[in-house]
């Protein structure tokens, strides 16, 4: 993990807490991973075209690996 250059504090209600501990225990990451990870994943969401790109072309080469390993088993 790198440097930490900031730590900042945020207000929760007891419920929220839970919820995130929860969460967190679920995912298998410590309580301040996760909470790192979901403001970053909003901070920096997705590009669904890029994302459905690579599904596409990853798509296309089980495809291919698949035609392959039956062509072998021929």
């Amino acid at each position: 993990m790198g440097d930490v250059s900031a730590v900042i504090s945020v207000r929760l209600r007891g419920d929220e807490i839970d919820a995130l501990e929860r969460a967190a225990a679920a995912a298998g990451v410590p309580l301040s991973t996760f909470i790192r990870q979901a403001a970053l994943s909003v901070a920096s969401p997705l590009d669904m075209r890029a994302v459905s790109a690579q599904a596409e072309t990853f798509e296309i080469e089980a495809r291919r690996l698949l035609a392959l390993l039956r062509g072998k088993a021929s």
